[in-house]
């Protein structure tokens, strides 16, 4: 019976450290379909009403959605390979990163 694993990471040194905790229960990953997942930080509640009125605002609001994403996708990366290297296979693990909505917690 495969088993299902989620952890919930972010850049911080206490993720790595997750993921290697994780790792701890089934070094080669047999058996273990896992998920690393992302929140992405809050926008600012004021960019967020200003780009409905403001271009400026919306082009920028625009890129800071895009700068989020693109660093939540590069340490998921990261981590992804982290775990590949000490023996898991690529297939066995998902990166999934979303913007944050309600709250880090309600969002998880």
């Amino acid at each position: 019976m495969e088993k299902k694993l989620l952890i919930a990471v972010d850049p911080s040194i206490h993720s790595l450290h997750a993921i290697e905790y994780a790792q701890s229960f089934e070094p080669e990953g047999k058996n273990i379909k896992c998920t690393l997942f992302n929140i992405q930080p809050a926008i600012s509640t004021f960019l967020l009403e200003e780009a409905k009125t403001s271009g400026k605002a919306n082009a920028e609001l625009k890129k800071v959605i895009q700068q989020n994403a693109t660093a939540a996708h590069g340490f998921l990366s990261d981590y992804k390979e982290r775990m590949v290297r000490k023996g898991w296979s690529a297939s066995q693990i998902d990166s999934i990163t979303h913007p944050k909505i309600q709250g880090t917690a309600k969002d998880i």
